[in-house]
């Protein structure tokens, strides 16, 4: 009996500690979503930028930076693209 004790004690506290690391988990799949909320419009704002950067730098590559910019852009507007 003093075993089962002993063994049903252990199981609370591993099951207490699982219940407390389901609550972590949980808070940092909320704390995901407002962090992807907020990560697209800093994205756009640092693409524009670049984009001021690139208008007022001398105009060394201006075609090719102007052309990344633009892909930049359009990888922005496509659904097949996570934010990592």
């Amino acid at each position: 009996i003093d075993g089962l004790k002993v063994y049903n004690r252990l199981m609370t506290a591993q099951t207490n500690g699982q219940k407390a690391t389901l609550e972590d988990i949980s808070l940092s799949v909320d704390q995901v979503d407002v962090i992807n909320r907020q990560i697209f419009p800093l994205m756009e704002r640092m693409i524009d930028g670049i984009e001021q950067s690139i208008a007022l730098d001398i105009p060394f590559l201006l075609t090719e930076r102007t052309e990344r910019v633009a892909d930049l852009k359009d990888i922005m507007q496509r659904s097949d693209v996570t934010v990592a």
